[in-house]
């Protein structure tokens, strides 16, 4: 039968690196906060959104950048996680089922199932466990989120960083699905919209911010 599953562009950056860098390669591909963007861009009039062209334009930047790094020694290496509880939505409350702006993109029927399953998870507990993690390298550090954060999350923590560098990592850990800013509940959208991909508190983004950010400060000492 046919393929049915990809690699995407991050398979084509990985093979492309491979090719110029020879087999022993290992690419390390991490998210970022990446709930509200994509790499379509509706800028560009004539811009054509396939892996080939993402992944391809990505390993010719990392081949240029690899030109100019030099090796580091004797660095400080540290870790650490913390689990932190993160309340469910209030599926009748104003972000809940019938959230003004909502958007959809499958049949009602759908969410409704979605919304059934969602109560019955409710039921047996109040709230979701998420693990937040930072890696600390040098004067670089790696903070972990099992979610898709927003965009904004990222650069909070970022701006509240005393590293040197610091890098999100979404999608690690575990998923407890979409965590949007509390701005961005107000404007609405798809990845607002209560389902089983989105369904927590407008409070995650900030709990999530702050545990990464008392995570960081600890690995700075």
């Amino acid at each position: 039968g046919e393929n049915v599953l990809s690699a995407g562009w991050p398979g084509v950056l990985s093979q492309s690196l491979r090719a110029s860098l020879g087999p022993a390669c290992v690419t390390c591909f991490l998210n970022g906060a990446l709930g509200d963007v994509h790499h379509q861009s509706t800028l560009i009039c004539d811009y054509v959104d396939t892996k080939e062209r993402v992944g391809q334009t990505l390993a010719e930047t990392v081949l240029k950048t690899l030109a100019t790094l030099t090796p580091q020694t004797d660095l400080t290496l540290s870790s650490a996680v913390t689990t932190i509880q993160i309340p469910f939505r209030d599926m009748d409350g104003p972000f809940g089922i019938d959230m003004r702006n909502r958007q959809r993109f499958a049949a009602d029927e759908v969410y409704a199932r979605l919304h059934d399953k969602l109560r019955s998870k409710i039921a047996k507990r109040d709230h979701v466990l998420a693990q937040v993690q930072c890696i600390r390298i040098g004067q670089t550090a790696f903070v972990a989120l099992p979610c898709e954060p927003f965009t904004q999350i990222g650069l909070d923590i970022k701006s509240a960083s005393g590293f040197e560098n610091t890098y999100i990592v979404g999608c690690a850990n575990g998923m407890v699905g979409y965590v949007p800013t509390r701005k961005a509940f107000a404007g609405g959208g798809y990845e607002t919209t209560l389902s089983m991909g989105s369904k927590l508190a407008p409070s995650a983004a900030e709990q999530l911010t702050q545990a990464a950010i008392d995570l960081l400060r600890a690995a700075m000492t």
